[in-house]
């Protein structure tokens, strides 16, 4: 049964992940949630990109394009370029799509 302070309590614990820097963890809770858009939100202030593509890869929704650009940026500053292109293809942009997999050396 659902203790009658279920939600307090994990606002309480999200509150203490990111006021301890662990927006990972915190990125976690919010997916495991359904959150999807805070969870991707959260792992790239944390600075993995890498899991915000994950999740927009394993969850189709409707992701705003500024947010996608934003794990965009945080693919090409961690250096993975060949996973930048493949956010660019799924948004369309075919020509920065082919630049990102020419920079990861991917084709």
């Amino acid at each position: 049964t659902n203790h009658p302070k279920v939600a307090q309590l994990k606002q309480f614990y999200l509150q203490w992940l990111l006021s301890t820097q662990q927006e990972e963890k915190a990125g976690e809770l919010q997916e495991m949630e359904g959150d999807y858009i805070r969870a991707i939100e959260l792992y790239l202030r944390g600075g993995m990109a890498a899991k915000a593509a994950t999740i927009v890869q394993k969850h189709n929704v409707n992701y705003s394009q500024e947010l996608l650009q934003k794990i965009v940026g945080g693919l090409h500053l961690s250096g993975l370029h060949d996973r930048a292109g493949e956010l660019y293809e799924r948004m369309g942009q075919v020509s920065p799509a082919l630049d990102a997999y020419r920079k990861g050396h991917a084709y």
